[in-house]
């Protein structure tokens, strides 16, 4: 086990915050701060993977995974392998079951990762488990482990695993996310849908959300089972989910953050493990803030960076 693996976890999320761009070249200076954590730079040459990066996740043994456009590739903080039977495999998302399994949802296929005899990480394929009428699946853009199965999701379709076969959902979500057990898909025009315990409802209150306030995303906030909503027209806001019923109406409500002149474009936001909030922003690097909204720190690329270098945040956990 290398030295990656040591590291405490909340540490080692902040550590490969600034791996995970989609250009992996860049010097890294410290706007405010908070003592700048430790970043080691790695180029595509180093790591053997295409440039493009897009998700990352650490098992229970102190290993990363990271899903690029042509593989998915292991890091165990001395050595990069590319992980058997990924290959040619664009990998857009990764997840960590409860019995400490590696979930993996690609473009056109979807499975798990598990470890033979020989100590080699091997990706098992799951495609043929579906229904030949969805077998062109797409590209799975989240994968959420519950207690109630694995869900991959798909832009029009939900497949949750349960260990034997899928169940397909007919509604999906490039925005979905997953927040204390419940699955959120933000739609057009009806509001959000919501997944708890296996049962499919409508977020009562949520239908007038994107008409006021435009398109949305949702990552979870520390605390309560509170939701951080990224809205398109009015910023960052929060709600905290009430009971999934229709007599019960949920409300919106604005996050006051110190972050706006950075977050005008954002590609994702992490809740790291000592409950501060990492956001990856469009070419003026992470910025961390905490649960009051107070900019805590900015991890910004060189001057010499092509500006409109993407930077997305990510947890390991």
């Amino acid at each position: 086990m290398g030295p990656c693996a040591k590291l405490r976890p909340s540490a080692l999320a902040k550590c490969i915050l600034c791996l995970f761009i989609l250009v992996l070249e860049t010097a890294v200076s410290a706007g405010p701060n908070i003592g700048v954590p430790p970043i080691r730079n790695f180029s595509a040459e180093e790591y053997g993977g295409h440039i493009q990066v897009w998700c990352a996740v650490q098992d229970r043994r102190g290993v990363i995974y990271f899903g690029t456009t042509t593989e998915l590739v292991e890091f165990d903080g001395t050595t990069w392998r590319t992980v058997k039977n990924s290959e040619g495999i664009l990998v857009r998302s990764l997840s960590v079951g409860a019995e400490g399994t590696v979930y993996v949802g690609g473009a056109n296929d979807l499975g798990y990762i598990k470890t033979n005899n020989m100590g080699d990480s091997l990706f098992v394929s799951l495609r043929e488990k579906i229904p030949k009428e969805h077998g062109d699946i797409g590209q799975v853009f989240q994968v959420y482990n519950t207690h109630h199965g694995v869900y991959f999701i798909t832009e029009f379709l939900t497949f949750r695993w349960a260990g034997q076969r899928f169940k397909i959902l007919p509604f999906g979500g490039v925005f979905s996310a997953s927040v204390d057990g419940r699955i959120y898909f933000p739609s057009k025009d009806k509001g959000i849908r919501v997944i708890a315990n296996g049962k499919m409802s409508w977020l009562p209150g949520s239908a007038s959300w994107v008409s006021t306030h435009g398109r949305l995303r949702l990552f979870p906030f520390p605390g309560d089972q509170k939701v951080l909503v990224s809205t398109e027209k009015s910023g960052l806001m929060l709600f905290t989910p009430a009971v999934v019923q229709d007599a019960t109406v949920n409300e919106l409500v604005a996050f006051p953050n110190q972050a706006a002149a950075y977050i005008g474009g954002h590609s994702g936001i992490a809740l790291l493990s000592d409950s501060t909030l990492a956001i990856g922003t469009i070419g003026r690097g992470i910025v961390v803030l905490n649960t009051q909204g107070q900019l805590l720190q900015v991890l910004e690329s060189s001057l010499s960076i092509n500006p409109q270098i993407r930077w997305a945040a990510t947890t390991t956990m």
